[in-house]
Parts: C-alpha cells; structure tokens; sequence
C-alpha cells in the first residue's frame, strides 16, 4: 500500500540534495559520512561540478584577456597561473610551469560544440583555496568579467590571483607614490610640463585658483595614470584617481627615465625605492578582516564541535586568524562559509540561532574590503601637514 508520508520524505531529501550539490562541492567527504556512505554518487557529482566550473572560469578568462603567442596558441598569464589553448585544448598551469614547456598540467579539458567541456585531467593537484580563485571567477561569468581596461586596483580586487601577470608588482610601484615622483621628475629634468616619448604622453597641468595640480600618463587616447594633487589650509592631498598601467607599460616608463638622453641624471633610486618593502606573493593573499557572520559560526562551532572529517584544515585556519590578528584571504573566508555551512543545524539548534548570509552577500563584503585593503596598502591617498610638505617626499610632490 502507497504512503504518501514516503513519498513525501524524498522529496525532501531529494530538496536537500539539490541544495547539497548546489552549496557545498567541498564538503562531499562530510556528506559521505553523515549518509554512511550512501551518497558516494553524490559526492562525485559535486566534484564533477566543481571541475566544470573551474573550466567554465578558465574559458571565460581566456576569451576575455587571452592574447595569440603564435603557433595557433592563445596563452592569459595571470600572477600565479598560465591558462593556455592549443586548437581545443586548454591547460591550466602554475606559472613556474612554463620553465618546463608546461610539462605539468594542473588541469586539462577540451572544449567542443556548444563550449561542451570534456574533462582530460581532473584538477587534484590544485589546493582548495586555487580552486576558490577560480569559482569565484565562475561566479562572475554570468554578469561578465571586468574589461581588460578597467582601473587596475579593481581589477585585482575581482580576480585576485587571476588578475594580469604583474599586477601586484606594478601596484606596488605606486606605494610610497613612486610613480608619481617619477613621471614628475621626467618633466622637471626635461624643462616642461609636456613631454612626449614614444607612444607615451606625461603632462602636468596647474591650476593656481584652486590650488589642484593634476598629472597625467595617457598612450595615444587612453588615460594609463591621473593624479590630482590639492593645496588645502589643512595641507597637501595627493591622489591617484585613474590606474590602468600594465606591467609592460610601467617598465616602459623606468626604461625612458634611465635612457633618455635628457633624464640621463634622473635619481635611479627611485625606480627601485619600494623594492625593499614587504611585499606578498600574489594580490590573492592579501588579507581582510574575519567576515562577522563566518566570525560568528566558526566560534560557536569550535566550542561545540565540528563533525570528525571536518575538522581538517582548522588549525592552519587557527593559525593564521592568530598570526593575522583576525584576518584571512577571501579565498581562505569562502572555504570556511562552505564549511560551516553544512552545520546549518547545529548552528540554528543554538541558543541565540545563527544564520549564515548567501554566499553571494558574503562575497560582496569580502571583495569589496580587498578593493578597500588594495587602495589603502598600494595606492595611498597622501595627506601632508602644510608645515612638512618641503620634508616629506618632495621628489613626489607636484609644484603647485
């Protein structure tokens, strides 16, 4: 005899299998053990899922920023990784790897009608938090990615370690407002505030009615760099309102300020003035305070307990909030919201119930703190009290 009371229990499985699948790819170890093993399918359908997408996100950057490298090879280079295509085939790669002819794969796939992806080698050499970088971009794809000529910093706040190759070493060029002491400096030493090299136009325009200078680096009509600088009675507010240098551009610049003949006495040190400086391997790794709700979860479940194959990677998460002072990657953060997210009972079970944000919400937190941490820690607004201008970095400063 039919009971309506089963059917009615699977499809609330079947619903909360959906949202399982949809939700927690990185749990499916978790999920195996709560079900005793039944749900072993389960799990591979959530890395088979995680594999598309990782692939979806590799083609979309590649479409979007991917340049010819000649042999019918499309190659994007980004800080920690080297996509490339050869015909249909797109390998994924850490960007050491293209020192041995791109021998070591982390992942391969091929496309063919309708962007149909066939899987050739799964990613498992990838860690999580590289997986993270890539279905973050995934998660983009539908809204699309940020134009190739777009501000930099954000940029970098979008696509972390999946921005273009240089972008961290090019951000950090601009700490201390080295361009800036640079470009400025080309026109003192060449008597104008015009100067023309190349494809590269560096001007310098003054305005004494409201104290605001503005310098400016543009290669033919597109705006690479804009600072303002402005005179308050307070002192001095250096700027930088527009970066959309890339690497290759930026050497370009340190190459004519060393080479022209006319600059020939240009103060060398400037090009090299942050070189010093603590830098970090990848924009990716750039850390931003412990989302509250994550901060919420991940304290009263370390006090009631994760389930036993859950409990991996929680030290090194300890760890680094303890080092950090709070802190972690955005990639490290979406880990830990999947991770707590499939105690979504024992977290609503507590005294005070917690419920996690979307994911979509968190994201939007954590991105735009990076965006917020780029611009404080690389490009700095500068404001100089009016009795120490002539003492602090003068060489950067616009005469006004």
């Amino acid at each position: 005899m039919f009971d309506p009371r089963v059917q009615q229990l699977s499809e609330i499985y079947a619903r909360f299998f959906e949202t399982v699948v949809e939700q927690s790819r990185l749990l499916a170890p978790i999920i195996i053990d709560r079900a005793n093993g039944i749900t072993t399918a389960l799990g591979k359908s959530i890395q088979q899922q995680e594999t598309q997408k990782i692939a979806k996100a590799a083609l979309g950057l590649i479409d979007a920023y991917g340049e010819m490298d000649g042999n019918d090879t499309k190659i994007y280079k980004s800080d920690a990784f080297v996509i490339r295509q050869q015909g249909q085939l797109i390998g994924i790669h850490h960007q050491q790897d293209e020192l041995t002819d791109f021998a070591n794969p982390l992942m391969e796939f091929t496309i063919g009608k309708n962007n149909q992806v066939g899987i050739k080698t799964a990613p498992k050499a990838m860690l999580p938090v590289e997986k993270e970088e890539f279905l973050m971009v995934s998660d983009r794809l539908e809204s699309g990615l940020p134009n190739a000529k777009t501000d930099l910093r954000d940029l970098a706040a979008a696509l972390g370690s999946l921005a273009p190759a240089g972008t961290l070493s090019t951000l950090e060029s601009f700490r201390q407002t080295e361009a800036l002491g640079l470009l400025n400096q080309i026109l003192e030493k060449a008597k104008t505030d015009e100067i023309q090299v190349g494809d590269y136009l560096i001007s310098r325009r003054r305005n004494l009615e409201d104290g605001k200078g503005q310098l400016c680096l543009k290669k033919g009509d597109i705006d690479l760099v804009k600072y303002t600088v402005q005179k308050t009675p307070q002192g001095l507010i250096k700027q930088l309102d527009k970066l959309n240098l890339t690497q290759c551009d930026w050497q370009q610049i340190q190459f004519i300020a060393k080479n022209t003949k006319s600059l020939n006495s240009l103060d060398g040190s400037l090009v090299s003035s942050v070189g010093n400086q603590e830098r970090l391997p990848f924009v990716s790794q750039i850390q931003v305070p412990l989302h509250p709700a994550l901060k919420q979860a991940w304290g009263y479940l370390n006090q009631h307990g994760w389930s036993v194959n859950d409990q991996a990677g929680n030290d090194r998460i300890k760890a680094t909030l303890e080092q950090s002072k709070g802190r972690l990657s955005v990639a490290e953060q979406r880990e830990l919201y999947y991770k707590c997210l499939l105690h979504h009972q024992e977290l609503m079970s507590a005294p005070n119930p917690i419920q996690l944000p979307s994911i979509q919400e968190v994201m939007k937190d954590l991105e735009r703190w990076r965006k917020q941490a780029i611009s404080a820690h690389y490009t700095p607004n500068q404001h100089l009290a009016i009795n120490r201008e002539k003492a602090a970095d003068t060489q950067a400063e616009i005469a006004l």
